[in-house]
């Protein structure tokens, strides 16, 4: 729900995925950036307990 309407019906995946839920949500400014998920593709500089 946004300003009391309901922006999206159905499974949690679909409504996820519905643009008027993500823009709601997450504002406009990130609808052509691409994957939010960018930091999972990156190589991990941190270092184990190991090293």
């Amino acid at each position: 729900m946004a300003e009391g309407a309901v922006l999206a019906t159905g499974s949690a995946v679909e409504v996820r995925a519905d643009e008027a839920v993500i823009e709601a949500y997450l504002g406009t400014g990130l609808k052509n950036k691409g994957p939010l998920n960018k930091a999972a593709k990156r190589p991990s500089t941190a270092k184990g307990a190991g090293s």
